[in-house]
């Protein structure tokens, strides 16, 4: 879309649509490093400042108006604050449920998995193994499972989210591409919570097998 700012031609993509009654259509929203990448100069003529419930917005908006150059309007606006917390609180339920559903899955496959190889575990037992090894290959193995899940998850979770953002924020009128890639750190910390989580699920499936007698787990079919 091809317009003029300050005399300065400029070309930008729409990428959102948004309906408000009061504009009629002609309000064109952008950050301002769009006119700076085009050296255009522009100043914020107005401000909205979101203040903590119960203050005083009147004396806010005059102690800003006091601090920034002489025209320039200040609109504050009580902090909206808790108000997102219905939409919040049902999607961490939701991820909660997800994780605890899927280390009960994992539970069962090690457990499972601990089961099948009963009479290993009395072979490594009667070779020397300590009760504390066994549950070492256990942790080990967990921790292999959980690293790969993690593996896999989050670059499909990332990637859905990504697509999900994208779509409700053009919807809205904001556009796509407001979200950046995730933060390396977050990601590396995810990654470790998968494995230590898998770690301490396959040291609880092996318990019930390693506290067997050895003469139990080598009659073990």
């Amino acid at each position: 879309m091809p317009f003029e700012a300050r005399g300065t031609p400029m070309t930008v993509e729409i990428v959102g649509r948004y309906a408000e009654t009061e504009d009629t259509g002609r309000v064109l929203l952008t950050p301002t490093e769009t006119f700076e990448a085009a050296g255009v100069e522009v100043g914020i003529p107005s401000w909205r400042v979101s203040v903590d419930p119960g203050s005083d917005r009147a004396e806010v908006a005059a102690r800003l108006a006091g601090a920034l150059p002489e025209g320039t309007d200040i609109f504050a606006i009580e902090s909206a604050e808790g108000r997102a917390d219905p939409v919040i609180f049902p999607l961490l339920a939701l991820a909660a449920i997800t994780v605890v559903v899927a280390l009960g899955n994992l539970a069962a496959t090690m457990a499972s998995t601990a089961g099948e190889r009963l009479r290993q575990a009395g072979v490594l037992r009667a070779l020397g193994v300590s009760t504390r090894g066994l549950l070492a290959e256990a942790a080990v193995a967990g921790a292999v499972v959980g690293g790969a899940a993690a593996v896999v998850g989050l670059p499909l979770g990332f990637a859905a989210s990504g697509l999900l953002l994208d779509s409700v924020m053009g919807l809205i009128g904001i556009g796509p591409g407001l979200f950046g890639p995730p933060v390396a750190g977050p990601v590396l910390v995810l990654f470790a919570v998968g494995i230590a989580l898998g770690a301490v699920v396959g040291v609880a499936a092996a318990l019930p097998v390693v506290r067997k007698p050895t003469s139990v787990l080598l009659r073990a079919e």
